[in-house]
């Protein structure tokens, strides 16, 4: 649970959406549910129940590490979640905490040498969350209103268990 405090857990635009911008992210695996053969866990694994509190520094990481990727629109509207929490104040569950704490976790590991893919799946582990949980049905539903299919049926059913 030490590695759960230090990141603050505290408890249980059409054109910018456009196939360009698609191609872009997936052939970036820059967004990693969408790998073939990804696994993770169930739910939000180690997660569940948690509230996370963000940290500026820890969220500039984050940012910093998802620019590798380029433009993604589902990690943009993510951090636009993010920024909008550390602004209020709020600590974050759910998505938003599986995505903040998986991205920095991702980004640590391949800071020490890791592969894109090899990171990916070592933060899904770490935290034993599953690789649909990273982003917030809100952002899902958003990026398919204006391509649809984005996120096929497999994110659409992690969301209707989770209720």
């Amino acid at each position: 649970m030490a590695a759960l405090g230090s990141l603050g857990v505290v408890g249980k635009g059409t054109d910018e959406f456009g196939a360009a911008a698609r191609a872009q992210a997936d052939s970036a695996k820059g967004t990693g549910a969408f790998l073939d053969g990804v696994e993770g866990g169930t739910g939000f694994g180690r997660l569940t129940d948690r509230q996370v509190r963000i940290s500026e520094k820890v969220l500039d990481i984050v940012e910093t590490h998802l620019k590798q990727f380029g433009y993604v629109p589902e990690n943009s509207l993510m951090i636009e979640r993010l920024r909008t929490s550390l602004a209020d104040g709020t600590p974050i569950s759910g998505a938003d905490a599986s995505f903040y704490i998986h991205e920095v976790s991702e980004s640590t590991m391949m800071k020490t040498g890791l592969d894109y893919s090899a990171a990916h799946q070592g933060a899904l582990s770490k935290y034993q969350a599953s690789p649909f949980s990273v982003y917030h049905p809100d952002v899902i539903r958003a990026v398919n209103s204006v391509e649809p299919g984005s996120f096929n049926g497999s994110w659409l059913k992690f969301w209707s268990e989770q209720k």
